[in-house]
């Protein structure tokens, strides 16, 4: 009964399972015990008794929520902002490269060309060249 309650709430406020479990329990609407019971049941496991229940309330709504894309993104709002406080400033180079990196975007995508200079080259290499 529980986890058919799980799975409407879920389908229809298209909410992650763990974190529905975890507002159960910080609520005291469930207990320890069905708390680590909840949260040991594998959500993206069809198959499965949560699974199957999911699939017969809503399946296309359920599969959605609990299959794993293995895409990785953000909208174009969020990038615009990481350019933006590049641009201003806020984040240097290297993190601008880093942070870009996480949404596989690199600077380039966006009309940036970091080049590194023949002064900062020279530097690289007598710093490696030098015996020590």
């Amino acid at each position: 009964m529980l986890l058919r309650f799980i799975v409407r709430l879920q389908c229809v406020w298209w909410l992650p399972y763990r974190s529905l479990v975890k507002r159960l329990r910080e609520i005291d609407a469930v207990s320890d015990e069905q708390y680590e019971r909840l949260y040991s049941i594998d959500e993206r496991d069809l198959d499965g008794e949560y699974g199957r229940m999911g699939k017969a309330i809503n399946k296309e709504v359920f599969v959605k929520l609990n299959t794993a894309t293995n895409n990785i993104g953000t909208s174009p709002k969020d990038i615009e902002i990481i350019i933006r406080n590049f641009e201003d400033g806020i984040i240097d180079e290297d993190k601008f490269i880093n942070t870009l990196n996480l949404f596989n975007k690199k600077p380039d995508d966006f009309g940036y060309k970091f080049e590194v200079s023949d002064e900062d080259i020279d530097e690289f290499e007598e710093f490696f060249n030098e015996e020590g």
